[in-house]
C-alpha cells in the first residue's frame, strides 16, 4: 500500500488504534512478548482495558499457553549435533565449536582483505571498519558476557 493509499484508508481506522485490541494482545502473547518487556498503555497493565470476562480469560490463556518463541526454542534445543558427542571413542565437535571456528576464519579473511598492500587509504579504512563491526556483531553471539548483556537490553 502506498503512503497516499494509506492516508485515504486511515479514516476507516478511527477511533481504534489497534494497540488495545484483543487480537493484537493475543498475537503478542503467542509470539512470546514477556510481561516485563511491555510498555504500559495509559500507565496501566495491558489487561486492564479488557472488561469482558471472556476476553480476560482469552488473554490469560494466551499468557499461559506456550508461545511460538518457546516452542521454537524447545525444538531447537532438541536438534542433534548441537553439543560435543563421543561416538565409538571419537570426539565429534558440536555445532558451536564448528560455528566459532568458521566465524574466526571469516573474520581472519576480512582482516587480511583490509590489510592488503596497495589498497587506497579510504578502501583500507572502510574494510577495516567493516571488519571491526562484524567482529563486534559476532561477539554478541559468541561471547557469553556480551550475549547476556544483549539479552538485557
Amino acid at each position: 500500500m502506498s503512503p497516499l493509499d494509506f492516508v485515504d484508508f486511515r479514516k476507516y481506522l478511527t477511533p481504534a488504534s489497534g494497540f488495545q485490541s484483543l487480537q493484537f494482545r493475543l498475537l503478542e502473547n503467542k509470539m512470546g512478548v514477556r510481561a516485563d518487556r511491555r510498555i504500559k498503555y495509559n500507565a496501566q497493565h495491558y489487561k486492564n482495558v479488557f472488561l469482558d470476562k471472556a476476553e480476560v480469560q482469552a488473554v490469560e490463556k494466551s499468557e499461559n499457553d506456550p508461545s511460538l518463541l518457546m516452542l521454537i526454542q524447545n525444538w531447537l534445543e532438541r536438534t542433534p549435533g548441537l553439543k560435543e558427542t563421543t561416538v565409538d571413542g571419537e570426539v565429534e565437535e558440536g555445532f558451536w565449536q564448528k560455528y566459532e571456528r568458521a566465524v574466526k576464519r571469516y573474520l581472519n579473511d576480512l582482516y587480511e582483505e583490509a590489510m592488503k598492500e596497495g589498497l587506497p587509504q579510504n578502501v583500507h579504512d572502510q574494510l577495516l571498519a567493516e571488519y571491526y563491526k562484524t567482529k563486534d556483531s559476532f561477539a554478541t553471539i559468541l561471547d557469553p558476557k556480551q550475549h547476556a548483556q544483549q539479552i538485557l537490553n
